[in-house]
């Protein structure tokens, strides 16, 4: 019988395995597959060492433990969907992932403040949404070879300054860097061919979508002609912008794209055609361009920032 890590407000887990059992094992209070390939049930503990069979540290594997130190091998290549999530009771003062290193899932090192710098190698194809959010990194090093990077992966980083997205990266998932509110820049390689940055704002490479604006960004932005999109995300927990300018080439807002945002009043111009959920917050003053109140479109109407602002058809 051994006794491994709980999850939130919960008593931990006990599980008795039974020595004839063939799929199973369990060494040094961890709980792994036969083989010693896969762990599946860690242990709260310092200097935790882990097997070289090692190959994926599964989810939830080490999620509420209190882990004061752990290597992890050169031999894994997979680290699994909240694997090291909420360890935030620790005291690990850096972690370092190996080169063989292929996948980080969901929420794998969220909120377990695993110290100030983490470096993603470029053996890493993925990392997942949330993957390293709510952390205190100064320091985020993406390793060129990453070709995804999920929503809020490094989201609500309140210390980290500037950040670079090497010329790999082929997909961006919403805002990797919401409400990171220190971030004065985002810098993309020149040799990327899906993504650039401007004034310090992530675009898609046409220039056609805005991304993801730096949390620290202050004063009037001005969004540039060209735009047809705004993200996901774009522009949440920018506590320090004081106006935006939507241009009229712009066509879809998507949802959130203003929220955590100061503004007080934007104007819609009138060739948007679709916005979504939540994309403004309620309360603002929103002035509705090339509208009408009997033809602006009904799921508009229905949403929260239309009838809980002030809104003005100009």
């Amino acid at each position: 019988m051994f006794t491994f890590c709980g999850t939130y407000n919960s008593s931990p887990i006990v599980i008795e395995l039974d020595p004839a059992n063939v799929n199973y094992i369990i060494d040094a209070g961890m709980l792994y597959n036969k083989a010693k390939t896969i762990l599946l049930k860690g242990k709260s503990g310092s200097n935790i060492t882990l097997p070289a069979s090692l190959k994926t540290i599964g989810g939830g594997a080490f999620s509420y433990c209190d882990i004061t130190g752990i290597t992890i091998p050169s031999s894994v290549e997979t680290i699994g969907d909240e694997a090291f999530s909420q360890t935030y009771s620790s005291s690990i003062t850096n972690i370092t992932l190996p080169a063989s290193l292929k996948t980080i899932g969901k929420k794998a090192f969220f909120s377990c403040h695993i110290g100030d710098s983490i470096t993603i190698p470029g053996t890493v194809k993925t990392i997942g949404n949330w993957a390293f959010s709510f952390n205190y990194f100064t320091s985020i090093t993406i390793g060129n070879g990453v070709e995804t990077i999920g929503d809020d992966a490094f989201g609500n980083n309140s210390n980290i300054t500037s950040i670079n997205i090497p010329a790999s990266v082929k997909n961006v998932s919403g805002n990797p860097f919401n409400s990171c509110h220190k971030l004065s820049s985002i810098t993309v390689d020149a040799a990327n061919t899906a993504y650039m940055s401007e004034g310090g704002i992530l675009y898609s490479k046409d220039k056609k979508t805005l991304i993801a604006v730096p949390g620290a960004k202050s004063g009037s932005v001005i969004i540039p002609s060209g735009v047809t999109k705004i993200g996901f995300w774009a522009f949440d927990g920018c506590y320090n912008i004081t106006g935006i300018t939507i241009p009229n080439t712009v066509t879809e807002i998507e949802g959130f794209s203003f929220s955590n945002c100061p503004i007080t009043s934007i104007t819609i111009p009138a060739s948007v055609m679709t916005i979504h959920e939540g994309a403004f917050a309620g309360g603002m003053t929103i002035n509705i361009q090339g509208k009408t109140a009997s033809t602006v479109p009904e799921d508009w109407k229905n949403a929260p920032w239309y009838y809980l602002g002030t809104i003005n058809f100009i």
